[in-house]
């Protein structure tokens, strides 16, 4: 459906469709995953699809404290139209027609989490729960939040507390040029090693990723493993981290190819759209220690590919041929499952991963098993926002 402009409309309609035991979910209805969905034995989801597209009106512009107020239903490409010409933008990698609710919902900025994330661009939300209630998280400006900061709780939630309908987000002063190196020729985990002397280097880098798999699947004449560092700054900026940056791969041993201008946006989409969210995909946080325990498990018999970003630990791990979910779980968890003190104080046993069954599916397990507590709390908060469990209920977090 189509709501209109108004949070009050929204709001009534949620509650209308909640009394009559209807499950809220938020964008276009997928029609061959829902009908997998409805299909299982003892399935009693009755679906409702809420689309925000025609609530995107710029709510309030402030370009001298780089902020910006907006409906949520505005893409991408719309916000870049207004931002442009006041050269700013706001700095997030995705595709021109994705709505800004689908990227709250996600919580992932692409290429340029490294430098900036979601987390940090979103100041605050105003969110209408599953009741019809409205609720506001943060402000206009950091110094708006006290006590717990919910927006944060609301960004990847994946639509299971609440609609997001409005956005304060912080914009900076849009680049002058953008440089990005393909680094290749040694051993992943070197590769891994050197993107955490990248990430403590305290260089202005844009973003940092690690990419390994078939390159003829990814991205033509790339070698198969590489990684992938980006600068966006002002042109001198750029001119003079060029050669640190250069002296610093060959001090590795490490070949670079220079990405030509104006052929970046199209690497990174490439890359977005190969590990972009759906059934044969894992999801997890992991710090570069526990990455390099968990390489050799990635790459055994060329299973998956993946994408991480060592500046935020995020992998994203593609599995070939859609290999029994099951079998992969159980060696990623003997993998991280601690075995001594310095393990244990390493955190190597903390590890949640996220995998999804259809796309509306999304599940989060602790690999070791040991997630009750955690359960407890995130079932806490679902009650919480969302008490009868009608918004996604097929998101398991």
């Amino acid at each position: 459906m189509q709501t209109s402009n108004s949070k009050m409309t929204l709001a009534s309609v949620l509650q209308e469709r909640v009394d009559s035991g209807l499950s809220i979910f938020q964008g276009s209805r997928p029609s061959r995953p829902l009908e997998k969905i409805l299909a299982q034995p003892n399935c009693d989801i009755r679906p409702y699809f809420v689309d925000l597209k025609e609530q995107n009106q710029i709510l309030e512009y402030c370009k001298e404290d780089q902020v910006i107020s907006v409906e949520t239903g505005l893409t991408l490409g719309q916000l870049a139209e207004v931002l442009g010409p006041s050269g700013q933008y706001l700095p997030i990698f995705g595709k021109p027609d994705q709505s800004l609710l689908e990227l709250i919902n996600d919580g992932d900025s692409g290429y340029f989490e490294h430098s900036y994330g979601l987390r940090a661009l979103v100041l605050g939300l105003q969110v209408v729960l599953s009741s019809g209630d409205t609720i506001k998280t943060g402000g206009k400006v950091v110094k708006n939040v006290s006590g717990y900061d919910l927006t944060k709780l609301i960004l990847g939630a994946r639509g299971t507390l609440g609609i997001p309908t409005r956005a304060h987000l912080r914009v900076f002063a849009l680049h002058e040029q953008t440089e990005v190196f393909v680094i290749h020729g040694v051993a992943l985990n070197e590769l891994l090693s050197l993107a955490g002397r990248l990430v403590h280097s305290g260089l202005p880098l844009a973003g940092v990723e690690l990419v390994s798999g078939e390159s003829t699947s990814i991205v033509d004449k790339l070698p198969i493993d590489f990684l992938l560092v980006s600068v966006s700054e002002h042109r001198d900026v750029v001119s003079e981290l060029k050669p640190l940056l250069e002296a610093l791969f060959r001090d590795a041993g490490a070949a670079v190819l220079s990405v030509e201008s104006g052929v970046h946006d199209e690497l990174h989409m490439v890359l977005n759209d190969h590990f972009a969210w759906d059934t044969n995909i894992l999801s997890s946080a992991l710090s570069r220690v526990q990455m390099q325990k968990l390489l050799p498990v990635l790459t055994e018999g060329a299973q998956t590919q993946f994408l991480y970003r060592p500046g935020t630990g995020r992998l994203t791990a593609r599995l070939a041929d859609g290999p029994d979910l099951k079998n992969v779980m159980n060696r990623l968890s003997s993998a991280v499952r601690p075995t001594t003190v310095t393990a244990i104080d390493e955190g190597l046993e903390l590890i949640d991963v996220a995998y999804a069954d259809t796309e509306l599916e999304f599940r989060v397990e602790r690999l070791d098993g040991g997630d009750s507590e955690i359960l407890k709390i995130k079932q806490q908060i679902k009650k919480k926002f969302d008490p009868l469990n009608k918004m996604n209920p097929l998101a398991r977090m």
